[in-house]
């Protein structure tokens, strides 16, 4: 991986600059103000052709959110530090950390042709991205 200087000039820079967004993982929402911002994701994610995921009660990942499900109120909001979506030797893997339930195939849904990996520490928080070139190169932003 080569490193770069990154151009400063810009203020304003967020990572959806850098490369397009696949896709969007939610989870524990835990209030109906929390189900209507889903809701408004939903919409968002439409309109510019993203994926969007969710983990509404620790049980399923789905794409829409069951209104008669009980909330986990124990399923942490950090997504960005509970999970990590990326590519292992070419396999989708979703990093999950260890505090929270792991799920099996079958509860991953439609997320299910990811492998997992389970650990207490990997690379978390929404402070880096990771991406590959089209030539399978990885990079790394920080």
């Amino acid at each position: 991986m080569n490193i770069l200087p990154v151009n400063t000039n810009n203020t304003n820079f967020n990572g959806y600059d850098a490369i397009r967004l696949r896709g969007l993982y939610m989870q524990g929402l835990n209030s109906p103000a929390k189900k209507r911002i889903f809701n408004e994701m939903k919409e968002i994610c439409k309109k510019e052709g993203l994926d969007l995921f969710i983990n509404q009660n620790n049980t399923r990942i789905a794409r829409t959110i069951d209104e008669s499900a009980k909330i986990d109120p124990l399923l942490s909001i950090w997504a960005q530090d509970r999970k990590a979506f990326v590519k292992k030797n070419g396999t989708p893997t979703i990093l999950w950390h260890s505090c929270e339930k792991i799920f099996n195939k079958s509860e991953l849904g439609p997320l299910s042709y990811y492998e997992t990996e389970v650990a207490r520490d990997f690379p978390k928080g929404g402070n880096y991205f990771i991406g590959y070139k089209d030539n399978g190169e990885k990079w790394l932003m920080i």
